[in-house]
């Protein structure tokens, strides 16, 4: 605030001289002139008068001094503080409630108040009236915005690498480790890059993967752990099996080594929208490392909470126990296992997808000859050095872009763990993104254009006269397509059920195919199968796995 000034206090007493020269702009006393260089005494600390009328000024001067000291800050429009746990060490960020608020303005400022009695000023406890506003504010114009917390040293915008612990201005992250342990070259080469992640492949060697593309989705996911706290949004990571035993919950694991050198607890998938709000607000308020699901039995369904996580960068609701909502940043590393399970919907294009083949009975019997997480939380600082040091050194390169299809939504996220992956030589990472063959929504929706569009070419059609068509021979496809979308247990066909089934299809294209909805004499609605543009698809996962590592050509 301008205008402010600060004064030394000598114990809890100021004189009445000092107090006659309080600024009446912002109610803090004017620094003293002599003696304030005493190393025998504690550093100076400033002065704040409660004085009638004054309630902004006096909130404003506490918002500011509280700013100052480094101690607090806002995230998603809460005050918030950061704090170790003493039991696991694990640094998260705490909700600052109101009675540690005053304790915190306790400690950074001398308050006083005017005494009728003694004609003085006289030192008094923080007001709790001036606290619960400062507490209760919609908005903070002074306090440092918090985003998140890096376990290790991390990224700006700019790509300049960040290897000092504490609070960063620019980016808004609270560095929690000691820089002392992390040797990270400033300039590594493109053959420093393929000696780390050589070392990489020794972690992933003895999971047993379904293809090559699994193995760069893994070795992406390795990446995207490490600089999380940098990207500003990054899709969820899945690794899929055929039966338990296969190693998921293990890969996930050494993803969470990277990511924080604590243990990190997984979390039931919730069962409704809501319940997942809440569950993503308390985690992400308290700037979790990573929000990990743990063998769900279900495919993972589109909450719309969880697409709003994945795709935006803050997320906003309330907070239980407070009176406000919040808004806190997003960026954490979600993870999910299952077994014979897989995104569906419109989660398919916010996930990664890894699967792991063990290829035989009971794989939950066999043995590691190593211990990746183990050796991963042991030797940690040189783990994320290497990890560092091949997105480094595609920084350094210039950023050679490898040709690919975009990933909607994750431009950064593509740019630094997949990019750099492919500059290597390594298949896309992302590939699973493109693929259409795990969502049933989609290949029902195929099944139903390509059989309406046999039967009727682009002639608009009624729905009832479409239903009517399928119980002659020669419509066999068109009925059992319908009956997999609008079907009853008694074999019959909802037109109703059907109708809703194409409002929530129509305009989407596949192989070219499309539904519209077409004016009709009869004034009923008529619709019809569409040819469009066909735009070149992306490759499917088995055209990518065949391609040479060679064919890659970066520009």
């Amino acid at each position: 605030m301008s205008g402010m000034h600060t004064t030394e206090i000598r114990g809890e007493e100021t004189s009445d001289r000092d107090a006659s020269k309080t600024c009446k702009t912002c109610n803090i006393a004017p620094a003293a002139a002599a003696g304030t260089n005493r190393p025998d005494r504690p550093p100076p600390r400033p002065v704040i008068y409660v004085s009638p009328g004054e309630i902004p000024s006096i909130v404003a001067t506490a918002e500011v001094e509280l700013a100052r000291s480094r101690l607090c800050f806002q995230r998603g429009g809460v005050l918030v503080t950061v704090a170790a746990d003493p039991a696991t060490s694990e640094t998260s960020v705490k909700i600052l409630l109101l009675s540690a608020l005053i304790r915190f303005l306790a400690d950074i400022v001398v308050w006083q108040k005017y005494d009728k009695r003694s004609g003085g000023w006289e030192i008094c406890d923080p007001p709790d009236r001036h606290c619960r506003i400062l507490h209760d504010a919609t908005e903070y114009r002074h306090m440092p915005v918090l985003h998140g917390i890096a376990r290790q040293p991390y990224l700006r915008p700019d790509g300049t690498l960040v290897t000092r612990a504490g609070y960063d201005e620019a980016t808004g992250i609270f560095g929690a480790f000691l820089e002392s342990r992390y040797r990270i070259p400033s300039c590594p080469s493109r053959e420093d890059a393929k000696k780390a992640l050589a070392g990489i492949d020794t972690l992933l060697s003895e999971f047993r993967f379904q293809n090559t593309l699994d193995f760069a989705a893994a070795v992406c996911g390795i990446l995207t752990a490490t600089i999380r706290p940098t990207l500003p949004l990054a899709p969820m990571v899945h690794v899929g099996a055929p039966e338990f035993g296969s190693g998921k919950t293990y890969l996930c694991e050494l993803f969470l080594a990277f990511a924080t050198p604590q243990p990190t607890a997984p979390i039931a998938f919730p069962c409704s929208d809501d319940e997942c709000r809440k569950i993503l607000l308390a985690e992400l308020m308290s700037a979790a490392p990573a929000i990990f699901f743990d063998n769900i039995t279900c495919d993972l369904l589109a909450h719309s909470s969880l697409c709003a996580a994945l795709t935006s960068r803050a997320l906003s609701g309330r907070i239980l126990g407070l009176s406000k909502s919040s808004r806190p940043s997003t960026q954490a590393l979600f993870l999910y296992t299952g077994v014979n399970v897989s995104p569906v919907q419109d989660m398919i294009r916010r996930t990664m997808t890894i699967y792991l083949d063990p290829g035989g009975q009971q794989p939950e019997t066999r043995a590691y000859q190593c211990d990746p997480v183990t050796e991963v939380r042991q030797n940690r600082e040189y783990w994320v050095a290497t990890v560092l040091t091949i997105i480094r050194a595609w920084i350094v390169a210039g950023h050679p872009k490898t040709e690919c299809p975009p990933v909607a939504g994750f431009s950064d996220w593509s740019d630094l763990c997949r990019q750099s992956l492919l500059w290597l030589g390594l298949p896309d990472p992302a590939a699973s993104m493109f693929s259409t063959t795990f969502d049933p929504d989609r290949v029902a929706l195929l099944q139903v254009l390509v059989a309406w569009h046999n039967a009727f070419d682009e002639k608009p059609m009624l729905l009832r006269d479409v239903i009517a068509v399928t119980s002659r021979p020669g419509f066999k496809d068109l009925r059992e397509a319908l009956e997999d979308v609008a079907g009853e247990r008694t074999t019959q066909i909802n037109r109703r059920k059907f109708g809703w089934w194409l409002v929530r299809h129509e305009g989407r294209v596949l192989n070219g195919l499309r539904f519209r909805r077409c004016a009709n004499s009869r004034g009923a609605v008529a619709w019809n199968v569409q040819q469009v543009s066909q735009v070149s698809p992306a490759p499917s996962a088995e055209f990518v796995t065949s391609l040479p590592r060679d064919t890659c050509e970066t520009t």
